[in-house]
């Protein structure tokens, strides 16, 4: 007999969000992005507040002005747009889940991506390899939350297996929401990348809860509620 997945991850927890009681009047994809973005907007919210002052406590011990004007960057840019860098991620991350979800986004473009990386400009490379590593953070963290979410999602898609389209609300998309926000602002590239390089050690955590709670609300939806796991 397979085992199986019940109640999502197998943990606890109740579904709080905007949308969460909304379950009769719209679509549980719907339903999911409306609760994801308010959710991954106040993680962000959250893990800026928590690095500026790390960022403050690096320029205090700073060394060397390499050193010095880089976090100073980063802490500027956080200190001057924080709240418009919350509000350009929300609209990437609405527009980056719509396309994935509409277009099938982007199995074929990350081949490419992959074939042309050594044709990439050197500022394309480096924010290119950032957001592979913040997408690459939330996956590694999020591996049993993903498993489940992926089969929902793709049930939902009408692509069980995700062949032909990527998660819309899973890492890659909510990395690229980060790059593109981030893209938005006057700063220094090299700090930019330094403030993607802090949130791929801290906001993981944070999408690990939202995806806990992303599979809970599709239980109660009854997509795949229960969950098999063929025996190898």
């Amino acid at each position: 007999m397979e085992p199986t997945i019940d109640d999502a991850t197998g943990r606890g927890g109740q579904v709080e969000g905007e949308n969460a009681n909304l379950g009769g009047h719209v679509s549980p994809l719907d339903e999911c992005l409306g609760f994801s973005a308010t959710r991954l907007k106040e993680a962000l919210a959250r893990n800026l507040d928590r690095l500026k002052p790390e960022l403050l406590r690096v320029i205090d011990m700073a060394s060397g002005a390499d050193t010095y004007y880089l976090y100073m960057g980063a802490l500027e840019l956080l200190r001057d747009n924080q709240r418009k860098l919350e509000d350009a991620f929300h609209k990437a991350y609405l527009r980056r889940f719509n396309q994935v979800r509409h277009d099938g986004g982007g199995v074929v473009v990350r081949l490419d991506e992959a074939r042309n990386l050594s044709l990439l400009a050197p500022d394309d490379l480096e924010e290119s390899l950032a957001t592979d590593m913040v997408a690459n953070a939330i996956h590694d963290n999020c591996i049993e939350e993903l498993f489940g979410l992926d089969k929902r999602v793709g049930m939902l898609l009408d692509d069980p297996d995700l062949l032909r389209h990527e998660n819309p609300l899973g890492p890659t998309v909510i990395a690229r929401a980060l790059m593109d926000a981030m893209e938005g602002f006057d700063a220094d590239i090299k700090s930019r990348l330094l403030v993607m390089t802090q949130l791929s050690k801290w906001l993981p955590g944070d999408v690990r809860e939202i995806f806990r709670d992303l599979n809970q609300l599709l239980v109660r939806r009854n997509v795949l509620p229960t969950i098999r796991v063929g025996l190898k």
